[in-house]
């Protein structure tokens, strides 16, 4: 190889790497203000700001807001992944691995509320712009596969004991989904403003919560 032809593959790799550097500043920024303003009242040019890069330049990696809005919160859609997997232990019975992944997403909301308020927007933001690409399907690509994870445990947890036998698996899925990612929505949007009304412990009372939805599945002689 000349040593022109190892210079300009070094250039290539070199623009790579800044142009990744320049687009993650950008989403970083943008993670940022959308977790703490929310969508609707973050501007591309607060973000121009933010990121230290003149609006143009934003311009130059995201097509508009919304591409913007779902590359950051794929970042999250990755953290949470990682906060359910983590928690998630191999032993134990379909139930306990059922709550150890509830326990990941309680964690993920005391960890990280306004990631989740930015997760909780997304049903919104693609009702009102739609969107495809890359970076909404690998969105997608978590979210079911958080999905299907859930359906497995369940079907193993019927099929080891530890869950009701009369429920149907795929139904019980969605409602726990549905019902998991409402609660701690709610929680992120509002739920200091509850938890101090009431005086009421955050850690306590997600506890309780969880254990009223999870012991609704579990058999009878087993509560």
């Amino acid at each position: 190889m000349s040593y022109e032809r190892r210079g300009n593959i070094t250039e290539q790799t070199r623009r790579e790497r800044e142009r990744k550097n320049h687009e993650r500043e950008i989403v970083d920024a943008a993670e940022k203000l959308f977790c703490e303003k929310g969508f609707d009242a973050t501007s591309m040019d607060e973000i121009a700001k933010a990121a230290q890069f003149t609006k143009r330049t934003l311009y130059q990696y995201f097509e508009n807001k919304e591409d913007l809005y779902y590359a950051a919160t794929l970042l999250s859609f990755q953290m949470l992944h990682r906060y359910v997997n983590d928690a998630v232990r191999q032993s134990g019975s379909g139930m306990d691995r059922l709550r150890q992944g509830g326990d990941g997403y309680y964690q993920f909301y005391r960890d990280h509320p306004g990631k989740l308020r930015l997760i909780g927007e997304l049903g919104q933001i693609k009702k009102r712009f739609g969107g495809s690409g890359e970076r909404l399907a690998a969105i997608l690509a978590i979210d079911n596969g958080l999905f299907q994870s859930m359906k497995t445990t369940i079907d193993e947890g019927i099929a080891d004991g530890s869950i009701r036998a009369d429920v149907d698996s795929l139904q019980t899925t969605f409602s726990i989904i549905f019902l998991l990612t409402g609660f701690f929505n709610q929680m992120a949007a509002t739920g200091n403003t509850f938890l101090n009304h009431f005086s009421l412990d955050a850690g306590a009372f997600c506890s309780q919560t969880l254990t009223l939805l999870f012991s609704s599945l579990t058999p009878t002689h087993k509560v």
